[in-house]
């Protein structure tokens, strides 16, 4: 049975932040989790760094829930309105939107949700007037460049992702959105 997707509210902040913990350390902590991971995930997902989110105008989320009974959250999309990279470059002129996390919990995987969730974040880019969407994604992560590439996703070029002193690169890609109201 796939997923149920709404847009979410404040009630789901801790929700949020313990299933956005919990992908985080999933993908990025294969050595452990260390000092700076552990305040950096803190930082991003705290329970009141995504209600401070939530609040912020031209940003959303899209989250996935288990249609079972009594399911909840096993993933969500983030979105940002307006938010460009500079590998975008200027020339398509079109509004745009970044990606800011596609969290999917790893048990959920390999279903096909990914690629739903991924389509509703679309819809709602789209909705918002977005007429491209980006996101970037560690250069360790192949199994999400993998799905992007699969999703129709371009590689533009790289760019370092850092926090206190370390550095993370990271692929941007981005899509351009197809208007599903033309003929």
């Amino acid at each position: 049975m796939p997923p149920r997707f709404r847009s979410a509210s404040l009630d789901d902040a801790a929700c949020l932040s313990a299933l956005g913990t919990q992908v985080f350390l999933e993908a990025y902590a294969s050595q452990g989790v260390t000092q700076a991971l552990a305040r950096e995930v803190q930082t991003l997902l705290s329970v009141e760094a995504i209600q401070a989110q939530l609040s912020e105008a031209g940003r959303l989320y899209v989250l996935a829930e288990s249609a079972e009974p009594d399911g909840g959250l096993v993933g969500f999309a983030q979105l940002c309105l307006g938010r460009r990279h500079a590998l975008l470059g200027a020339a398509s002129g079109l509004p745009v939107m970044e990606l800011e996390r596609l969290y999917l919990q790893q048990r959920f995987t390999g279903r096909g949700w990914g690629r739903l969730l991924l389509q509703q974040a679309e819809q709602q880019a789209r909705m918002q007037g977005a007429g491209r969407l980006w996101l970037s994604a560690w250069t360790g992560n192949h199994r999400a460049l993998g799905f992007y590439a699969r999703c129709g996703y371009q590689l533009l070029g790289e760019a370092v992702y850092r926090f206190e002193d370390a550095a993370y690169p990271n692929k941007i890609l981005a899509r351009t959105l197809q208007d599903l109201s033309a003929p």
